[in-house]
């Protein structure tokens, strides 16, 4: 450190964990502290705990533990009786040991130190655990530094001052922390100590909105009065620069009996102490969970029996899968091991990014708009070209004279690739800075100085009433626009409806896509001005025809590779291409290789995501439940450019139709607004669709007070309906409108009865947790469409199948394979056909699979099935006349493959080439879940408690990857309706950027117990093999637990309703079960629902209820 004392930025790093969250503090020199003795210090004294600065947080809490284990603990709770401890000991080392294994995940925490943590708070305000819990425990730090003469200086800090600064001066360090503990605990007084958090995950991977750590010294007379004798109060987290210690409230407390009306006093006063500042999101939130936080550490010493949150316990505890097998098309069927998923598991798979660079390879960082609308003025590039190791910075000024400035080009629309006088949207492409690494060019672009003109564009239009305010508007694309054409007489509709529910309001939020391999791709110039792509991408087709547009070339000098896409969900379908585009530009204005793999918070910033909707609908229906008319408006977010939200109309009215509403008519509208353009997501509109269907449902079982499981089987429909409105080919006969049966199936097998009354009775006893139990079905109408397939049998015998779907890990290229084995053994006797293991399939190459059209909806699999079973029985005929004479030379001997092969080889074409076109176009999907949820009134946390899931996917193709897709699809659709929010600020930037603001499902938030059962549904000879596809229509099914939650916040206002009544607290929310739930259903809404206020009406309750029977005792005395 003297070394460098003023010549350079020097950062002391043991793990350099922070770097992952404050990626651009880049200091010039780092030393390593990991080794020092006296910062590895961990030792336990006679009166407390020495943990050095650079012990990493996964030591500490190993030596926590041994402590615990040695029954070298300190001051336990003894005689105090606190029900439902927040952990299995209130030991101080148990408490914290517990604790830290919350924070971040075990890979960070065995890198991560102690000390550096708290640096973090220290210097970035970082919102630390770490920091909070030792404040509770009283701890100070020890900082070194070198005196005037050589010699060590010591100063011991508090941990509240320590945080309450800035950095460390010149030359000091911080060295170690003293967590005091007392192992000699007065015998008329014992120590409670609890630490709290309330994060988007329970375990871990996530910051808290607050934490805290209390402790109390507590007494206990005989007559059972608790006296508060010392309170110390640590909270974090909400929304401070640091930790602080609750002062106000510790006053209140220390030296007080313990009554209701005292621990009302504390948590109305917390609020002056718990202040967030200007600008914390879910501020309110937070202060009210510091109150809970105090509830219940306080609560328990006056309700010794009572109920208070049960310990999170979600990790997933059970599993069960119930299939039907027949070997009619073997190996058709068979849930054989899904093919290459070895080499996936043990990272030999290789993705693009995987594929080694060419010699004088490139990578190339997009530069992109920060102003949702502006004029651009001027684009500075000089500072950003001096970086090191940078090339070049390319834009529309280098686009080839023949070529255009394009992005995607398809049949039916087309996309810019970068902005040039104007940006629309955060995240607009403007150019990319090429590099010799992609850290490089990435820096580079950060350099890059635009100058932007607001002023003459005015303000940006940033949602859907915002647009429609301004009338901007994209027309719904002719081709959907016949499938939202009304049904029935709307006017007789609502006339015959004895009841209405009119312009009722409700909305989904944007979710990202969150793949795993985000946007890649490398580019290689190749002779005869040709281009080689490699892209992680749904459509090598789009890919191919609009790099070629831009640049001005004809289709066939480009040849785009797809091999394996580390996920895909639709975000690859369209918004690849561009990515694609512009590392092809820069190749082939450089004339050398150019690759790139988008970090996941530009990845995030500038793929767009699912499209918002908004709807207004009005809805008529009789007494008993029947709806007889729908009315509703919808407005679609799409963002500056069109992208596939002008399609979702026609999607979104099929999934909105799996109800009978009678009379039914829709209005949509497709909203340009001044944000990145959102894109095909898993089940574009359908799952908005869907949503509106059960909002409908909720609210009208909500105006009748009736179960909303009964109004959804009163509006079920018959096959005269669903023909009406699917039409009659979608919908097929009454043989294969298979969702009664399903809906039966479900009800029965998880013993629907019983179980509702279960959930009913655990309501009536529990207090602060509530559980609901809600059923849903669904209906998605599959879009199936022409695909090709080529396939190649060599003299080996051994065969290569070619076809345009791309493996995104759906299993496109296991069924395909299954497919062709079953088509290819029909010369032989059952189970000695080919065998699977001599069949190959190869990448999506757009050279000689052109025109491939798109791997979407969820029916490539089916038809690539289709057209290589086709195409394989082309092959059986061709074989058939040699096989017959084989045959009849050795009537008693089987003939073998390789022995037909090997004869047929030089009479027979073994290539064939099929393109398969289905017979209908549509097809509908049936299936239904039920989920069982427990959520904490307290936190809002929620559990999913079981999900039992019922669906029809005709005979499954393969049932091991069906299920696989129906699991994955729930599960990610548990992120939509729970946990992935996309908020947006007054300037147009997301608040989604990346792993600490975006929370998909992980082990502890996905359901505990999942039941999953493929309906045994009759053969659907108009089907491929008579099945159906599997990849989406589960993600809608995820509805149930939403609905779940809705029945659980119902209880627990209900519960709220009473105490208010009892406080005589004023109260504005008078109808419990007549509320807006939008998703996601995440935790800050579900305890916004449950009361911000509802500890302190509980509370206040409790002293009211407590002052009567005061005054009845008094009464009866006299």
């Amino acid at each position: 450190m003297k070394t460098y004392q003023g010549t350079a930025e020097v950062k002391l790093v043991v793990g350099n964990t922070a770097a992952g969250y404050y990626k651009d503090i880049r200091p010039n020199v780092y030393i390593d502290v990991s080794k020092v003795d006296e910062l590895v210090k961990l030792c336990e004294k006679a009166d407390g705990i020495e943990v050095g600065a650079s012990v990493t947080i996964s030591n500490f809490i190993g030596f926590l533990e041994n402590l615990e284990n040695l029954k070298l603990e300190g001051s336990t709770n003894g005689g105090i009786d606190v029900a439902n401890s927040s952990t299995d000991g209130t030991s101080v080392p148990h408490v914290l040991a517990a604790h830290l294994k919350k924070i971040a995940s075990n890979h960070v925490r065995n890198w991560g130190s102690v000390g550096g943590n708290l640096m973090m708070a220290r210097l970035y305000n970082f919102e630390s655990d770490v920091a909070t819990i030792l404040l509770g425990v009283d701890a100070h730090v020890k900082i070194v530094s070198l005196g005037s003469e050589g010699n060590i200086v010591t100063e011991t800090v508090r941990l509240e001052d320590f945080l309450g600064k800035g950095a460390l001066e010149n030359g000091k360090l911080l060295q170690s922390i003293w967590i005091p503990i007392d192992k000699q605990p007065s015998k008329d007084s014992q120590v409670l100590f609890k630490t709290f958090r309330a994060a988007p995950r329970p375990l871990g991977f996530a910051l808290a909105f607050v934490n805290a750590a209390f402790f109390a010294r507590v007494s206990e007379n005989k007559s059972g009065v608790v006296t508060l004798e010392e309170v110390r109060l640590a909270l974090g987290a909400f929304g401070t620069e640091h930790a602080i210690r609750a002062r106000r409230v510790e006053k209140h407390l220390n030296g007080k009996p313990l009554t209701w009306d005292v621990i009302f006093e504390a948590i109305r006063l917390l609020k002056t102490d718990v202040v967030p500042k200007s600008g914390t999101s879910k501020a309110e939130y937070r202060v009210s969970v510091a109150g809970s936080f105090l509830f219940q550490f306080l609560s328990p010493l006056l309700e010794k029996d009572s109920d208070h949150v049960s310990e999170f316990n979600g990790l997933l505890s059970s599993g069960k899968q119930r299939i039907t097998m027949t070997d009619e098309y073997y190996p058709v069927g068979q849930p054989t091991v899904k093919i290459a998923s070895d080499l996936q598991a043990s990272g030999e798979a290789v993705y693009v990014d995987d594929i080694p660079s060419p010699e004088n390879c490139l990578h190339a960082a997009f530069v992109y708009s920060e102003k949702a609308l502006a004029k651009v003025k001027n684009v500075d590039v000089q500072e950003a070209l001096e970086t090191p190791g940078t090339v070049a910075y390319i834009s529309a000024a280098d686009i080839p004279p023949k070529g255009k400035n394009i992005g995607l080009k398809m049949a039916i629309s087309e996309a810019r690739l970068f902005a040039t006088d104007l940006v629309e949207c955060i995240g607009h492409f403007m150019g990319v800075m090429v590099a010799d690494s992609y850290d490089h060019a990435k820096e580079a672009a950060g350099k890059v100085k635009v100058e932007y003109d607001l002023k003459s564009v005015g303000p940006p239009i940033l949602s859907a009433k915002d647009a429609m305010e301004q009338n901007s508007m994209f027309p719904v694309h002719f081709a959907v626009a016949g499938e939202t054409k009304p049904i029935g007489d709307i006017a007789e509709g609502f006339a015959e409806g004895e009841l209405k529910l009119e312009d009722v309001q409700v909305s989904t939020e944007s979710q990202k896509h969150f793949y795993m391999e985000t946007q890649t791709t490398l580019a290689i110039p190749d002779e005869d001005n040709c281009m080689v792509v490699y892209s992680s991408t749904q459509t090598p087709d789009n890919v191919q025809r609009s790099i070629a547009v831009a640049l001005g070339i004809p289709y066939h000098n480009v040849r785009v590779i797809t091999r394996r896409v580390g996920g895909g969900f639709g975000g690859k379908v369209f918004r690849s291409s561009a990515i694609a585009v512009a590392c092809a530009l820069a190749a082939y204005k450089l004339r050398r290789p150019v690759r790139t793999s988008l970090d996941r918070n530009t990845d995030m910033c500038v793929i767009g995501g699912r499209s918002p909707s908004t709807s207004t609908f009005s809805v008529a229906f009789t007494k008993e439940g029947r709806i007889t008319a729908l009315k509703a408006q919808v407005l679609i977010e799409a963002g500056y450019e069109p992208d596939f939200s002008v399609f979702l109309p026609g999607d979104f009215t099929h999934a909105l139709k799996k109800y009978n509403y009678g009379a039914l008519e829709l209005d949509f509208r497709i909203c340009k607004t001044n944000t990145v353009p959102k894109t095909a997501m898993r089940g574009p509109g359908q799952v908005q669709g869907s949503f509106l269907a059960e909002s409908i449902i909720e609210h009208v079982a909500a105006r009748l007070k009736l179960d909303p499981e009964i109004i959804r089987e009163r509006n079920f429909h018959d096959i005269s309906s669903l023909s009406k409105y699917y039409g009659a080919g979608a919908a097929g006969s009454s043989e294969s409108y298979t969702l009664p049966s399903i809906w039966a199936r479900l009800k029965a097998s998880m013993n629907w009865v019983d179980r509702e009354r279960e959930v009913q009775q655990f309501n009536e006893k529990s207090t602060w947790m509530k559980r609901g139990l809600a059923m849903i079905p669904i209906i998605y109408c599959n879009m199936a469409g022409s695909k090709s397939a080529m396939v190649s049998i060599f003299a080996d015998g051994s065969i290569v199948l070619e076809t345009p779907g791309v493996e995104i890990g759906q299993g496109l290229h296991t069924k395909v394979r299954q497919a062709a084995a079953f088509a290819l053994s029909k010369l032989f006797s059952k189970g000695r056909g080919v065998d699977i293991s001599r069949i190959r399939i190869v990448q999506m190459d757009s050279i000689s699979m052109a025109n491939s059209g798109i791997t979407s909806n969820s029916t490539t699999s089916e038809g690539c099935c289709a057209a290589v079973q086709a195409a394989c029985e082309i092959l059986v005929e061709r074989l058939t006349p040699t096989f017959q004479m084989l045959q009849a030379g050795a009537p008693d001997s089987e003939v073998k493959w390789d022995t037909l092969i090997s004869k047929a080889m030089f009479m027979t074409d073994m290539k064939v080439h099929h393109k398969y076109t289905p017979k209908q176009s549509f097809y509908l999907n049936y299936g239904a879940a039920a989920s069982e949820v427990e959520i904490n009134l307290l936190t809002g946390e929620t559990q999913i408690l079981a999900t039992d899931l019922v669906f029809d996917c005709g005979k499954s193709l393969n049932p091991a990857v069906d299920i696989g897709q129906i699991e994955g699809a729930f599960v990610q659709g548990i992120g939509f309706f729970m946990t992935e929010g996309v908020e947006i600020d007054k300037d147009g930037r997301e608040s989604a950027d990346g792993t600490w603001t975006y929370k998909i499902p992980t082990v502890d938030t996905i359901n505990k117990r999942f039941h999953v059962e493929l309906f045994n549904s009759p053969a659907l000879q108009e089907r491929v093999l008579s099945s159906k596809a599997s990849g989406e229509a589960p993600f809608l099914l995820a509805g149930s637990v939403y609905c779940a939650i809705r029945k659980a916040v119902i209880s627990a206002r209900k519960d709220r309703k009473n105490w208010v009544a009892d406080s005589k607290l004023a109260d504005q929310d008078s109808v419990p079960d007549d509320f807006r739930l939008n998703p996601p259903a995440s935790m800050t809404r579900i305890k916004e629902l449950c009361g911000l206020d509802n500890v302190e009406l509980y509370v206040a309750s409790m002293a009211a209820s407590n002052q009567n029977i005061k005054l009845d005792a008094q009464s009866n005395s006299v």
